[in-house]
């Protein structure tokens, strides 16, 4: 939860201050929405899927989604993203979790410096996580990673209680 005495600790700028606060609605407003999952979901998995994804469908640890993105690893431990205009991520993306991986990087939902974009598109803050798709049962849109193919690494944004619809319709506009 972000509080008012972090930004003053931080000692941020105003503009940097009103982004901070930007940030921090939207993540609650996130948290909020994400835990309003399917009715047939017990109270453990909407708990669950607010941080390590349902348990009929876990996200992966950083260790298994390092090794199954080893090839996609630079000499400076991120991960490389032809497809993503060659934007590098950190190891830990999609991993450890549920999260909103893509909020604040490269192109599409944040600039170079980390800061998210004022046009980003909806789906930078939906969460989602990388799954094994043999260990997910009950959620049908585990999908191979476009940003790294081959790879045989999985995505989940259900098992998050998120929603691929915006993700699936950007890539539809995709020419």
């Amino acid at each position: 939860m972000c509080t008012a005495a972090q930004a003053v600790e931080m000692q941020i700028s105003l503009p940097s201050l009103l982004c901070f606060t930007a940030l921090c609605l939207a993540s609650t407003h996130l948290a909020r929405r994400h835990l309003q999952v399917d009715n047939n979901i017990s109270a453990a998995d909407s708990e669950a899927a607010a941080g390590a994804g349902l348990s009929s469908c876990p996200c992966l640890d950083a260790t298994a989604v390092t090794e199954g993105l080893a090839d996609f690893i630079t000499a400076e431990g991120l991960l490389a993203c032809e497809a993503c205009d060659n934007s590098t991520y950190p190891t830990t993306y999609g991993a450890d979790g549920c999260k909103a991986h893509e909020m604040t990087l490269p192109p599409s939902c944040g600039d170079e410096s980390g800061a998210p974009l004022a046009d980003a598109p909806e789906w930078c803050g939906e969460m989602w996580c990388y799954v094994d798709p043999e260990d997910c049962d009950g959620v049908d849109d585990a999908s191979e990673s476009n940003y790294f193919p081959d790879s045989g690494v999985h995505y989940s944004y259900r098992t998050c209680g998120g929603d691929e619809t915006y993700w699936e319709q950007e890539q539809l506009e995709q020419p």
